[in-house]
């Protein structure tokens, strides 16, 4: 902290609402009223800094460290530094990061997602390539790994310089899957983002494979016997009309779990309404279908595909550089032939604050 070129930083997000879920059982609705963690930012704190070797040419980390505000508890499995933790270098040839770091997808997702890229945003509860990672409501139940890696082990990650508006990064996580005991699956990614004026413009490709115990950040992403690769694709744009600004994103994953074949597409749209300086109004839709493939897991005893949708309506109240609080309601539900509906719907006020 006596260096002039390391910061201390963090966020400090918590919200309070009701939770709801039913699963078409016949028992009805299971609400839950909640105080819960990040909403909009996932909790954290860390440290950055670099150091000027001259020439143009600097030396750069990261340290982050996630957390749960309404436990104290450790996210990210209770990592040190769950979020990130690299070291790399970069100049005039761009910048090169080696250690644990955001994926190429998750670098870019919330970028185009309307509703403050929140839990309250429809697409982080229904869809598969995101960058919530967390969602409640995938098939009905707890999510369970179906979505993309949010972060990479082991890996190495080149940028680019900006040009004209155009930066684009590439990584590999290495498996380094020798011991089957404590292995990872290897992953590969690239993404390019475009800002100009009003219009902005992102692509994100992320390939992983199935063929270690666990996934990159330690999770479980495959299904048991499953060795496909998994692909995501996202591609998201908005534009900022002055007094609106419109989002939209569409993705698919391919392989879902690494079951060769099982698929889903998912699109979101979206638009930002700022009332004024302070205040912010935000309605977004979303909907996803999976593949018989992947219906077939969802709900055997459904037929034909699998759908989800969901929208959500929200407030962003500013009450300074670093405070503001906000607000809404989404709602989603899964539908499949012969199956009943599963139903799912939020309430939130929250407080979120950069320190």
């Amino acid at each position: 902290m006596a260096q002039s070129s390391v910061t201390l930083y963090g966020i400090a997000d918590v919200w309070f609402g009701s939770n709801s879920v039913d699963k078409g059982d016949g028992k009805g609705s299971l609400s839950q009223t909640v105080l819960n963690s990040g909403s909009v930012n996932g909790d954290r704190w860390g440290m950055k800094g670099s150091e000027d070797l001259g020439g143009g040419l600097k030396t750069n980390f990261q340290l982050e460290s996630g957390f749960s505000i309404d436990s104290g508890a450790a996210a990210q499995g209770g990592l040190l530094f769950g979020r990130q933790a690299w070291v790399g270098l970069s100049g005039g040839f761009g910048a090169v990061q080696l250690g644990r770091m955001s994926t190429a997808v998750y670098n870019v997702a919330g970028t185009s997602n309307a509703m403050l890229d929140s839990g309250l945003a429809p697409l982080g509860n229904i869809g598969r390539v995101n960058d919530q990672g967390n969602s409640v409501f995938i098939n009905g139940v707890a999510n369970t790994a179906t979505g993309n890696t949010l972060r990479f082990n082991n890996a190495l990650s080149y940028s680019i310089p900006t040009i004209a508006g155009l930066d684009a990064t590439i990584q590999y996580s290495l498996g380094e899957n020798k011991s089957s005991s404590t292995s990872a699956d290897s992953a590969f990614g690239l993404n390019a983002n475009y800002a100009n004026g009003p219009l902005g413009v992102q692509l994100a490709y992320q390939v992983e494979t199935c063929k270690a115990a666990t996934n990159t950040d330690g999770s479980a992403a495959c299904a048991a016997g499953a060795t496909a690769d998994r692909k995501f694709t996202l591609l998201g744009a908005e534009y900022n009309l002055g007094v609106a600004v419109l989002k939209g994103s569409y993705g698919h994953v391919a392989n879902i779990a690494g079951r060769d074949g099982a698929s889903s597409n998912e699109y979101q749209i979206g638009v930002d309404v700022p009332v004024s300086s302070t205040l912010v109004l935000t309605a977004s839709y979303a909907k996803a279908n999976d593949n018989s493939t992947q219906s077939a897991v969802v709900n055997a005893a459904g037929t034909g595909d699998a759908s989800r949708q969901g929208y959500g309506l929200g407030a962003q109240y500013i009450l300074s550089k670093r405070t503001f609080i906000y607000g809404g309601y989404e709602a989603d539900k899964q539908t499949q032939s012969n199956v009943a509906d599963y139903k799912h719907s939020v309430y939130a006020i929250g407080i979120n604050h950069k320190f």
